[in-house]
């Protein structure tokens, strides 16, 4: 049975835990008064570090992110020994401690120092020059462009009518010359010569552009590459911190590790402006804007041999067609982005829990564009499988609107791998990085962490600013998180519905030519996964994500579906994918002969690999799917509902998103464990004040009446055991 008095004083070790760095300074939106002493010495710096924890304490945060310090990072001897004491500190306070693993976003560069002596391990791209020839009187010659490698592979493909003909290229790879480019006699007639080299993948991406820290950063596809930046990193924290690095850190925060795609430079970029916005003490360096900008794909050393094995046919063969992003590459590119994932799982991911297991320290945080979905094949991969492969999935929201935030994938995506993958917490960085110039209400802040709860988040990692609000208000701030946290976690998410994830589909789609801007059927591809989710919340209509892997190991029984996490949903809808693979297949007609619910968004149209359009409901224009656990009374889009199934209770957990208040009727279906109506009792709860109370029961046809009252962006909740 629930137990209103731990509601009502909750453990603040599960309040909020502060992204505090090396506390030399804090997150870019915040309003601080106060600067770190850069001349001062040890003893000031920690009785600077003492008062801000102490602080951070009484006002009920539960934890801190933090790292050694910045400056002269890795390598300040000085700075160990402030982390060392501040570690004994954060402990002795009761706090909770998380590492972070990088001097500044993205992670992998350990603030450049895993570049430093192995200038081998930075993140390389396939490039793809191109020639049209037609019967020339003298060699054809293409050079190695400025900043690229001598010549790797090349291709001359013939055209007839000027049409490509690939199945009759020619590979020409031998015939480079002395410069490291192509020489090549052409035997007459038209001609498309594709050139392949190698370049370091630094300008034309966002790393030379980045906030803080413009520089070079590693593969992270490269094992070694991944290994020395992890030695780099976590050997000196666990030979500093000693058994401290297992009784004492929870877990290490990751940043945004990815592939580094193509973006072009904004019109107005200035290089010699674009590296120094803020003061920094990273290894920083000033991208060549004479380098060329071709079309590439993410390459490491071994991805030609991992392409062979996994696929059975050489990847330089198909490049041609594969950058030219023909309908004949489908499957190429299938197969390439599949490969590419499993490299960056086996370099990163598993490579970070090899490391940190032993320590007994968990794997958390979160990718770049989770909310992008067009971009994931060209940034990381399949979401669900890399956030299924951390201890603690995560996410950012760096937004506080709650209107913004209601709609938001981006938790969805960390909690619908937590549960696929069985991980027991989901973590979300918040702040209000990119609204920073709006004023928000701490009633606003804290609907905001109310609809990050309701999509599944249990463990926030705050990058809010320490002197936002008042210390009444950090207060009831942080003792607000802590019950949504000892209400929350645990139990069984009961999601009604499963959104595939169409990482397929949109691989398929995902050329080279330039992956920051999609095919455009990519991107309604991907708006069209959005608009399913956002019709589902508007009508409390629960979900999880669900990709190709884990659909493989579902259980279909009568009516319902049956998830590897153990949630029961009785419908699979599918955003406005053109075709699906046999097993998928497969499962949507067993699905379809046990009575499940099998949807897809869009008009009816044939559908590749499927026979049996008859039986498979499209939406159309139309979203007509309602709610069969929390309904209410009138149409109220802006109600989110979380349940969650516990041992001998169930909550329903409803956020107002919105700015009035609703007050409706609404009802729940009896929980299938408590038929018989004895003893069933329902119990409403305030989140603001902590309190519980009784409500009458009453119960019509098998449902539990409710009547709903919130005011404007707030939060309640319903006990039922």
């Amino acid at each position: 049975m629930f137990e209103a008095k731990v509601f009502q004083n909750p453990n603040m070790r599960n309040g909020p835990l502060q992204i505090v760095h090396d506390f030399r300074f804090v997150a870019l939106n915040l309003k601080d008064e106060y600067k770190w002493l850069e001349d001062a010495d040890p003893e000031q710096k920690l009785a600077h570090i003492t008062w801000r924890m102490e602080r951070l304490k009484a006002r009920g945060y539960g934890g801190i992110v933090l790292n050694v310090g910045f400056k002269h990072y890795m390598e300040d001897e000085a700075a160990w020994q402030v982390l060392d004491k501040t570690v004994d500190l954060a402990r002795d306070l009761g706090l909770r401690i998380w590492i972070y693993d990088e001097q500044y976003y993205p992670s992998g560069s350990a603030g450049g120092l895993t570049l430093r002596d192995h200038p081998e391990y930075e993140a390389q791209g396939l490039v793809c020059v191109t020639q049209e020839v037609s019967s020339p009187a003298s060699p054809v010659r293409i050079a190695s462009p400025l900043g690229h490698s001598a010549l790797v592979y090349a291709y001359a493909v013939p055209k007839n009518q000027g049409r490509l003909m690939f199945d009759q290229q020619i590979n020409i790879s031998h015939l480079s010359d002395h410069g490291g480019g192509l020489c090549w006699t052409c035997p007459g007639g038209e001609w498309k010569i594709y050139c392949f080299f190698t370049r370091a993948l630094y300008e034309g991406t966002y790393l030379c552009r980045a906030l803080r820290a413009p520089r070079r950063n590693i593969s992270v596809c490269n094992k070694k590459a991944v290994q020395h930046f992890l030695d780099i990193t976590f050997d000196p924290y666990i030979k500093k911190l000693g058994s401290r690095m297992q009784s004492s850190v929870e877990a290490i925060f990751t940043d945004e590790p990815s592939l580094f795609w193509h973006t072009p430079y904004p019109a107005d970029f200035d290089p010699d402006q674009s590296y120094s916005k803020l003061p920094t003490e990273s290894m920083r360096e000033k991208p060549n804007m004479a380098i060329p900008l071709y079309a590439y794909i993410p390459w490491t050393a071994d991805l030609e041999e991992q392409f062979r094995r996994d696929h059975q046919y050489p990847l330089c063969d198909h490049l041609p067609v594969l950058f030219e992003g023909t309908p004949e590459a489908v499957t190429t590119r299938l197969d390439f982005y599949d490969t590419i994932n499993t490299l960056f799982d086996r370099a990163y991911n598993q490579q970070f829990q090899a490391k940190l297991q032993p320590l007994n320290v968990d794997f958390s945080g979160h990718m770049i564009h989770e909310e992008r979905f067009e971009m994931h094949p060209s940034s990381f991969g399949d979401i669900l499988r890399n956030l299924g492969s951390m201890d603690i999935p995560g996410c950012d929201l760096l937004y506080s609107d709650p209107e913004r935030i209601r709609y938001s994938i981006a938790c969805k995506l960390a909690s619908s791998a937590a549960h696929l993958y069985r991980r027991d917490h989901v973590m979300i960085e918040a702040s209000n990085m990119s609204d920073k110039q709006q004023e928000f209400s701490l009633a606003q802040i804290k609907c905001a962490m109310a609809i990050e709860f309701a999509h599944g988040v249990d463990t926030i990692t705050s990058y809010y600013g320490e002197n936002l609000f008042s210390e009444e208000e950090y207060a009831q701030f942080t003792k607000y998180i802590a019950r949504l946290h000892q209400l929350l976690a645990g139990g069984i998410h009961q999601t009604q519905a499963l959104v595939y994830y169409p990482f397929r589909q949109l691989a398929s789609l995902t050329t080279v030519q330039n992956p920051f801007e999609a095919d455009d059927r990519a991107a309604k591809l991907s708006q069209s996964a959005a608009t399913i989710v956002q019709n589902l919340m508007m009508r409390q209509i629960d979900f999880d994500y669900i990709n190709d892997e884990k659909l493989r190991e579902c259980v279909i029984e009568e009516h319902v579906i049956r998830t590897p996490g153990d949630e029961c949903p009785g419908m699979i809808l599918f955003p406005e994918i053109d075709f699906v693979e046999a097993e998928t297949a497969a499962f949507i007609d067993l699905a379809l002969e046990r009575q499940v619910s099998v949807v897809f968004a869009g008009p009816k149209r044939p559908i590749a690999g499927l026979d049996y359009l008859d039986r498979i409901v499209f939406l159309g224009d139309a979203f007509t799917l309602k709610s069969d656990d929390f309904t209410v009374a009138s149409d109220q889009p802006l109600l989110l509902c979380l349940h969650k199934k516990f041992t001998d209770h169930d909550i329903y957990f409803i956020v107002n998103t919105g700015t009035e208040a609703v007050q409706t009727g609404a009802s729940i279906p009896v929980p299938a464990n408590m038929k018989s109506h004895q003893g069933i009792t329902l119990q409403k709860l305030n989140l603001d004040e902590g309190s519980v109370s009784q409500v009458p029961l009453a119960i019509e046809q098998g449902r539990i009446s409710l009547e709903i009252d919130l005011d404007a962006c707030t939060a309640g909740a319903y006990i039922i055991g």
